[in-house]
């Protein structure tokens, strides 16, 4: 199999999904207890997220970026922003807000999902200083905040769900469109000796580094 046979990281997922169905997925602790996420469950609340993402008015080509530590909502956020036809901007969880700021600003995202309260304090900080943000997603329990929208993660799902068939029909179109050179991820460098450089990486570097593994 090559980076051929998928003409984008959505359709290789949707494969994956569809071949593997109820095996476990993503393996999580919660409560003190191993949970998992299925293939299927890993799909559905993909789709539900890129659905409530078009709904906040995410547009393809637009950036989001996500701001979190390793948790089982990450990759679930990162095909949803795929399936929306934006592109995501994963901004390492111990940057200082300041380097937020930057990385919001220079990718000019529109939206950032944040993991924890720490993490939406940093965006928080700064917001006076990003015009083009319009709306923050917190994973975790976060205060609502004057001048952009602040959505759960459980209102985010339910936003999508309720876009219904309409929601799927416009996520399947934004699929089709995409193509092996579109733009898929924009990655930060660590930046230890001068501003962080922004690493611009299609859906054909991912789609072949995904099928080398």
């Amino acid at each position: 199999m090559s980076s051929t046979d998928f003409p984008n990281l959505s359709a290789m997922h949707r494969a994956s999904c569809a071949a593997l169905g109820s095996l476990p997925a993503l393996r999580f602790k919660q409560d003190g207890l191993w949970r998992h996420l299925t293939w299927d469950d890993y799909r559905r609340q993909a789709d539900q997220v890129a659905a409530g993402l078009i709904e906040l008015g995410v547009k393809p080509g637009d950036r989001v970026a996500i701001l979190s530590e390793n948790r089982w909502e990450w990759p679930v956020v990162d095909h949803a922003i795929l399936s929306a036809g934006a592109v995501g901007v994963p901004i390492h969880s111990p940057s200082t807000a300041p380097q937020v700021q930057y990385q919001l600003e220079h990718s000019g995202a529109s939206g950032v999902i944040v993991s924890t309260l720490a993490q939406w304090e940093k965006v928080e900080s700064v917001k006076d200083r990003l015009p083009d943000l319009r709306f923050v997603i917190c994973c975790e329990p976060c205060p609502i905040s004057e001048g952009w929208a602040v959505e759960t993660w459980d209102g985010l799902r339910q936003k999508g769900q309720r876009a219904g068939d309409a929601g799927r029909r416009e996520i399947a179109s934004r699929e089709a469109a995409i193509t092996p050179d579109d733009l898929a991820t924009i990655i930060y460098t660590s930046g230890t000796t001068n501003r962080p450089k922004g690493v611009m990486l299609s859906q054909r570097n991912l789609l072949t580094n995904s099928l080398a593994g």
